[in-house]
């Protein structure tokens, strides 16, 4: 597993969607056309192009001629076309895709998003300095726009680079900072991302109290999203903690709760990492 996934959630990561979005999603792109579908297709490879960049290659394809050439359309989909090539490690052809993306972006909002993706194959390229920049020039268009989630997202990436090149305490700073852009934003789930970072964090300087009480508090508010799978998830990553703090008895009780919720929501990957863990 490629140092890029510590991008998302630390100890395990987790699609937005569930199978049921997800199968919704692609009835909706199969029964629809023109517009409605180039609008669902962008729904779904928002985290498609994570998750199925396959596939969402397929869909982006599809909506690509349906679209005209210097649509704001074109320019989403291009960059997620550019993202799921990312995500199956073709990276010459990502740079070149979001480059095109970002001469044919005329929105701050767009360009923003561009720079985040371009600061993602940075990132996974190991090199941080110019993951750094392309953050910079989106935080200056997310400034502009004034949409606290965007800039809290712009943070939650640098905190996520800085953790990746072992500047743990920057990584905290920026980290906080995303959370309280993520608050404005009202977005329960983003904070309890943004509090998982953190404590991510704590765990690899081994302040492993002070990552415990981030991960405590991110399970805190990922108990308000009503999302099973997350919750699951964030009992996973306390467990984990308990575990380093050698707290074994509440570790495995952790394990079980998340054990409990992935078997009733038939969550198979997840219910082997809790066994193992478990084991």
């Amino acid at each position: 597993m490629r140092v890029f996934l510590l991008c998302f959630l630390l100890l395990q990561s987790v699609t937005a969607y569930s199978a049921e979005d997800v199968s919704s999603l692609e009835n909706k792109i199969l029964q629809s056309k023109g517009d409605d579908k180039v609008a669902f297709i962008i729904e779904f490879v928002k985290e498609g192009s994570r998750f199925s960049p396959e596939k969402s290659i397929q869909y982006i394809n599809e909506a690509l001629k349906l679209v005209t050439e210097n649509s704001a359309e074109k320019t989403l989909l291009s960059n997620y076309l550019g993202l799921s090539k990312l995500y199956l490690n073709e990276f010459s052809d990502a740079e070149d895709i979001l480059q095109q993306a970002l001469s044919i972006a005329k929105t701050a909002k767009h360009k923003a998003l561009i720079y985040r993706s371009l600061s993602l194959l940075a990132n996974e390229l190991n090199d941080h300095k110019k993951a750094i920049h392309f953050i910079e020039l989106g935080f200056v268009l997310a400034k502009e726009l004034n949409d606290p989630q965007l800039i809290g997202d712009y943070y939650y990436l640098k905190a996520t680079i800085y953790l990746n090149s072992f500047e743990h305490v920057r990584a905290i700073e920026v980290g906080l900072f995303a959370y309280q852009y993520y608050k404005q934003a009202n977005n329960n789930e983003a904070m309890a991302m943004a509090l998982t970072e953190i404590g991510s964090s704590y765990r690899r300087m081994a302040a492993f109290d002070k990552a415990l009480e981030y991960n405590l508090k991110s399970l805190s508010l990922q108990l308000k999203t009503g999302s099973k799978k997350r919750v699951a998830i964030s009992y996973n990553n306390v467990a984990i903690i308990y575990k380093d703090l050698k707290d074994y008895e509440n570790a495995i009780a952790m394990h079980l709760k998340s054990l409990a919720i992935k078997e009733s929501i038939g969550y198979l990957k997840g219910q082997v990492y809790s066994h193992n863990n478990l084991g």
